[in-house]
């Protein structure tokens, strides 16, 4: 996975979510070289939040399973990152739901540091609604894709 940003992984998705920075914007001259922040084996510089999800890395590839209807799960990157673009493959079990956070935080004093922010949902059902924009743990639905 190649991103300009920080990540994490939800369910059994490859999952990705950014803090902010105090960086300022780069301009459309300055490009950042792409990064690539595929969690490694032993995925240090990563930490678990929520759930009972695990997580490893097999084959280059992260992988996440989740418990069947327990909490979510993040794994979150230790490191944060400003503005950015990302770029993922996600191989999803058609059962589950996932997402791809974008700008997720988890503050203790927002709500006891639930996870919460914008989420890219991932819908391998028939509902097909992978590109919609989900609020998690605030608004919820913002846009589901439901007049495609």
């Amino acid at each position: 996975m190649k991103v300009r940003t920080f990540a994490a992984a939800m369910l059994l998705a490859t999952c990705l979510s950014a803090a902010g920075s105090a960086r300022a914007p780069q301009s459309h001259q300055q490009k950042a070289p792409w990064r690539d922040v595929t969690p490694r084996t032993g995925l240090s510089g990563w930490h678990k939040v929520g759930g009972n999800a695990t997580y490893d890395v097999a084959g280059g590839e992260l992988v996440g399973r989740a418990e069947p209807g327990k909490t979510n799960s993040w794994l979150v990157s230790d490191a944060q990152y400003g503005d950015f673009i990302i770029e993922f493959d996600a191989k999803t079990d058609p059962a589950l739901n996932s997402g791809v956070m974008i700008r997720g935080q988890s503050r203790p004093e927002y709500r006891n540091g639930v996870v919460f922010g914008y989420q890219a949902e991932i819908d391998p059902s028939k509902r097909a609604w992978s590109g919609g924009l989900y609020d998690e743990q605030r608004r919820q639905w913002l846009y589901t894709l439901g007049r495609n």
